[in-house]
């Protein structure tokens, strides 16, 4: 993924999603009021900036994770989403769902790659 959006000099979009419960307002997506960043994202972004990509912005939005992604993908008009997965399985899976899985079926003709959090995405 570094390669890719240095290679082309993309924009990277690092985007965390404050959730908020399904009753409470979470019908559409939002900016995060008063929330510009959080220590996470600024660090994914350094983390970014220092492995060579030039453009990175961080976002903070609310609503329900997997709408949330898929929505904000939509007004920024992105060319690929990357998401993480807790590589839930099973019942946990069937239970609780899957934010990659819903933001890949949400998300038509926009490429979604899925990795682990703790894999080499270089």
């Amino acid at each position: 993924m570094v390669a890719l959006a240095r290679a082309f000099g993309s924009l990277v979009i690092v985007c965390s999603v404050i959730e908020l419960d399904e009753g409470i307002g979470a019908t559409e997506t939002r900016l995060a009021e008063g929330i510009v960043s959080s220590e996470a994202l600024d660090r994914a972004a350094e983390e970014l900036r220092a492995q060579g990509v030039e453009h990175v912005r961080t976002l903070v939005v609310q609503g329900l994770p997997g709408r949330a992604v898929a929505d904000t993908a939509r007004t920024e008009d992105v060319q690929l989403i990357v998401v993480t997965t807790r590589a839930r399985g099973g019942v946990a899976r069937a239970f609780a769902g899957s934010v990659s899985d819903e933001v890949s079926r949400s998300t038509p003709g926009i490429p979604v790659f899925v990795v682990h959090p703790n894999a080499d995405n270089e």
